[in-house]
């Protein structure tokens, strides 16, 4: 991306745009997904294997944490 500097407000306001798409991919995704792994679980475990979707994606933003605190510390 280039700068402000270099662009403008043309730089913040396509970094806000790209920020949303990808946002709204990510939401896409995640139903996606969701319906995926429940129409092909077993009739018995369909919220035990849908549950692990929304596990993984707070374990994600744990892991980005831990590596958000160990660079910033270098």
């Amino acid at each position: 991306m280039p700068t402000f500097k270099v662009a403008g407000w043309f730089a913040p306001i396509t970094l806000m745009v790209i920020h949303l798409l990808q946002g709204l991919a990510t939401g896409g995704e995640y139903g996606g997904a969701a319906i995926y792994v429940g129409e092909h679980s077993p009739d018995n475990r369909c919220g035990l294997y849908t549950s692990f979707i929304q596990i993984t994606a707070i374990a994600a933003l744990f892991v980005s944490l831990l590596e958000q605190l160990t660079v910033s510390r270098w």
